[in-house]
């Protein structure tokens, strides 16, 4: 729809446009729009003057999931990849996780959106592809034809902020600030900035696997 509503039920209309990458800041700078959507594992988001990542609404679920052809998949093995299979991912996270879960596993990096890793997949150029759950949830592509497997965080661990959304806007903009506080999950926020100050101090590159999970327990963080 093309509103958002808060706890409480207010509600508060708003447009969307889908812009370029690289014209986004810009966008917002100008004032064509008064908030940016990005994901919150993109490594290189930092605040930048003038602007302020002003909100982040509840967090969806953070694991990596395995799309597999049925001819590729080994029910016998966890996870269930068939000796020698080819498994496409997206970084070196999954990378390293997945070599260390099967060392006979081919694992080569690949870009693209969602639906062309699945059309890669159904085309049988991957045995297996590595996708976000919170991508397969938002987009919600047909996986009829597939074995979808989820990967426990607890045991795979995610890239820091994976699953979840950071809202941008301009800095003392209150209009924007008062509508984004509505859908601000306080919580779920300072998880997130336990996982990205982990990765931070650690001195990691982007080519290097490192992941990062937090979540509130009885016990605390």
């Amino acid at each position: 729809g093309n509103h958002i509503q808060a706890a409480g039920g207010e509600q508060v209309l708003v447009d969307y446009i889908l812009l370029n990458e690289g014209d986004t800041q810009s966008a917002l700078r100008r004032d064509l729009v008064d908030v940016l959507i990005h994901n919150y594992c993109d490594p290189t988001l930092v605040e930048e003057e003038g602007l302020q990542l002003a909100a982040t609404p509840p967090r969806d679920d953070p694991a990596d999931v395995l799309i597999i052809r049925h001819d590729g998949c080994d029910p016998t093995r966890t996870p269930p990849l068939k000796e020698g299979a080819v498994v496409g991912c997206g970084g070196a996270t999954v990378q390293a996780q997945l070599l260390e879960c099967h060392g006979d596993l081919s694992v080569p990096l690949m870009k693209g959106t969602l639906h062309s890793r699945i059309e890669s997949l159904r085309e049988g150029k991957f045995s297996a592809v590595v996708v976000t759950a919170a991508g397969i949830s938002r987009l919600k592509p047909n996986l009829d034809d597939f074995m979808v497997h989820r990967m426990d965080p607890n045991l795979f661990v995610p890239v820091a902020g994976q699953g979840a959304l950071a809202l941008q806007t301009r800095a003392g903009d209150e209009d924007a600030l008062r509508v984004l506080e509505l859908i601000h999950d306080s919580m779920g926020a300072y998880a997130i900035d336990a996982e990205r100050g982990f990765v931070s101090i650690s001195g990691a590159s982007r080519e290097q696997p490192l992941g990062a999970w937090a979540e509130w327990t009885d016990d605390g963080l």
